[in-house]
């Protein structure tokens, strides 16, 4: 079971992890040395800021860097993570799309018509990743900038989130 935000992590980053060397990895073939920082963690980061409703890679970064430093050691900067998660939209998409193959499976048959995934918000309504304040109060806490409305103390995981959709 999911308790914390570093179990979150680490679950995330078992599922990718194991769907980038089925999927993607056999088709990589770009020149020179691979990152210390791995393509299956730059995947993981993307998808987990999507589940939490962190939307803002800075705040992400900070977040992640300050209260979870030994999950991902090698953390590249911003500019970098946004390039390289830039690079891996389609090999994120083609692992998206063999996550589900994989909840599809454990379906029974008259079961798999009910499913459906839209990764983007209808138009006119925020998501429901998106108004999860929780996350963005945490993660502007976490901010390395020095803020004076900063009240509220950082918390390793938010007890009581509500991701319910704002019409």
């Amino acid at each position: 079971m999911i308790h914390t935000f570093a179990d979150l992590c680490t679950y995330v980053y078992v599922l990718v992890d194991e769907a980038y060397w089925v999927v993607v990895a056999p088709h990589d073939h770009r020149p020179g040395p691979h990152s210390a920082f791995s393509d299956s963690e730059v995947i993981t980061l993307s998808l987990v800021a999507e589940l939490v409703g962190l939307d803002e890679e800075r705040a992400l970064l900070a977040y992640v860097k300050r209260n979870h430093p030994t999950l991902f050691p090698l953390l590249p900067e911003r500019s970098r993570y946004n390039r390289r998660r830039r690079q891996l939209a389609e090999a994120t998409n083609r692992i998206r799309a063999a996550l589900m193959q994989l909840v599809l499976r454990q379906l029974a048959p008259e079961e798999r018509e009910l499913c459906a995934i839209d990764t983007s918000p209808p138009s006119g309504r925020r998501s429901s990743a998106t108004s999860c304040t929780c996350w963005r109060r945490i993660a502007a806490s976490s901010s390395t900038s020095p803020s004076p409305r900063r009240t509220t103390p950082t918390a390793p995981w938010p007890s009581s989130c509500s991701w319910t959709s704002t019409g």
